[in-house]
């Protein structure tokens, strides 16, 4: 048997939601080549810090070092939206 009194009780806050943007969101993806010393916390931070408002969210999703790229360098992947 379920109490539904007892289950209302439990949520007394009421719930906020954002409305529904009128434009989609937008993703570009950038690549960067970078000395291998480069922490990803720090690029991350840097473009959060210069992204403006229209800024969301900054995820990498590749890293490579190896042939093509140069001794002492990696290439990191991150997709803007």
């Amino acid at each position: 048997e379920l109490d539904l009194q007892k289950v209302m009780e439990l949520s007394k806050d009421p719930e906020v939601y954002e409305p529904v943007s009128k434009f989609p969101a937008i993703k570009r993806d950038i690549a960067l080549l970078v000395a291998e010393d480069i922490q990803n916390s720090d690029i991350i931070k840097t473009i959060k810090e210069n992204g403006g408002a229209n800024l969301a969210s900054v995820n990498i999703f590749d890293v490579y070092a190896g042939e093509k790229i140069d001794l002492g360098f990696k290439s990191l992947a991150y997709t803007l939206t």
